[in-house]
C-alpha cells in the first residue's frame, strides 16, 4: 500500500480499524463500518486477500472502485476501457469471429493480427476495411481508441478473475460487496446523487452537485486530458440549504440527469472524443447540455461513489 500511497502504513490502518469497530461494538452495533479499495495494476493481485483480512476483522461491507485518473500516469495503471460492451460485440460481428472466446480474447487477437502486419500500407488497408464494414451496417465504434486499448483487453480477463475470487470470500464472510463493471454501458448509466437525492457540501460551505464537480482538477480519459471547473449553486454561508436545493438551475440540472442515458452523450464511445472540442472540460457537451457530464466514471458504474 505504502508504494501507492506515500507515507500510509497498513499495520497502522489495521489498527485504526479495529478501534473502530471496538467503538462500534460499545454502541450495540448501530452503526455500519465498511472499507473502499481502489483498484490499479499495482494491487489487483491482493484484492482477493486484502478483502478476507478485511473480512476477518468484522467489517459490514465492502466497495471495490476502479481509479480515478488524473493524468496518463495514473491512466497507464488503471485496469479498464471506457468503451461500451456494445461497442466491442458489434466489433466481433463485423469479423465474423468465433464465439468461443471470452470477447476480450476474441477483440486482442484480431487487433494483434492487424497491429503485427509489417507493410503500413496492407495494415491501414485492414483498418480502412473494418471502418468501411462499420459504415456498411451502420454501427458505430471507437476504433482509435479500440486500438489504443489492445493490451488492456487482456487485463480485463485478469481483473474478472480477481473479482469471481473476491464474490466468493464475501459470500463466505456474508460481507456486503460492490464491485464495478468490467464492461461499461453507455444505456444503462445513472448518476449515484441523482439517485439518491444527495449533493455534497465544501468544507467553506459552497454546495455541489457532487465530489467530482466539487473542486478543479484534470482528468485523462479517453486518450485525452481533461480539466474539471467546479459546479457550484449556492453557499451555505449566505444561503439555506432548501433554497439552494430549489434554485431553479439546479432543478434544471437534476431534471437532465434523471434520464442520462438519453440526454447526455457518453464519450467512450465516440470516434472523435480524443480531439473534440467539447471534451476540453466539463464546461459544456456535443447535447449542448451545460455542464457536461459526458465522461462521468460514476455515471457507467466504472468508479463508484462510497454515498
Amino acid at each position: 500500500m505504502s508504494e501507492i500511497r506515500k507515507g500510509s502504513n497498513t499495520y497502522k490502518m489495521i489498527q485504526n480499524l479495529q478501534y473502530l469497530l471496538r467503538k462500534r461494538k460499545n454502541l450495540g452495533n448501530k452503526i455500519r463500518v465498511g472499507v473502499e479499495v481502489v483498484l490499479m495494476k499495482e494491487n489487483i493481485e491482493e484484492l482477493p486477500k486484502m478483502v478476507e483480512r478485511l473480512a476477518e476483522e468484522g467489517i459490514d461491507y465492502i466497495i471495490v472502485s476502479h481509479v480515478i485518473p488524473y493524468n496518463k500516469e495514473i491512466f497507464e495503471k488503471s485496469l479498464y476501457l471506457t468503451i461500451s460492451k456494445s461497442q466491442l460485440e458489434s466489433f466481433i460481428s463485423l469479423m465474423d469471429e468465433s464465439h468461443e472466446q471470452k470477447i476480450y480474447y476474441k477483440i486482442y487477437n484480431v487487433l494483434s493480427d492487424i497491429s503485427s502486419i509489417k507493410d503500413r500500407k496492407i495494415s491501414e488497408k485492414r483498418r480502412l476495411g473494418i471502418w468501411e464494414k462499420a459504415i456498411q451496417k451502420k454501427l458505430s465504434i471507437n476504433l482509435p481508441l479500440l486500438f489504443k486499448s489492445k493490451e488492456r483487453l487482456l487485463l480485463l480477463n485478469q481483473v474478472e478473475n480477481y473479482f469471481r475470487m473476491t464474490e466468493k470470500i464475501t459470500g463466505k464472510y456474508n460481507i456486503e460487496l460492490k464491485l464495478p463493471t468490467i464492461f461499461p454501458d453507455a444505456k444503462e448509466r445513472l448518476c449515484p446523487y441523482i439517485e439518491k437525492n444527495a449533493l455534497f457540501i465544501r468544507s467553506d460551505g459552497k454546495v455541489s452537485p457532487c465530489m467530482e464537480f466539487a473542486y478543479p482538477h484534470s482528468l485523462y480519459i479517453n486518450m485525452h486530458q481533461k480539466l474539471i471547473h467546479p459546479i457550484i449553486f449556492g453557499d451555505l454561508l449566505f444561503e439555506e440549504l432548501k433554497y439552494v436545493w430549489n434554485k431553479p438551475n439546479y432543478k434544471a440540472f437534476r431534471n437532465t440527469r434523471r434520464n442520462v442515458s438519453q440526454k447526455i452523450p457518453w464519450c467512450g464511445d465516440c470516434v472523435f472524443s480524443p480531439w473534440c472540442f467539447f471534451s476540453r472540460s466539463n464546461e459544456r457537451d456535443c447535447f449542448t447540455n451545460e455542464p457536461g457530464c459526458s465522461e462521468c466514471l460514476y455515471s457507467i458504474g466504472l468508479s463508484i461513489c462510497n454515498i
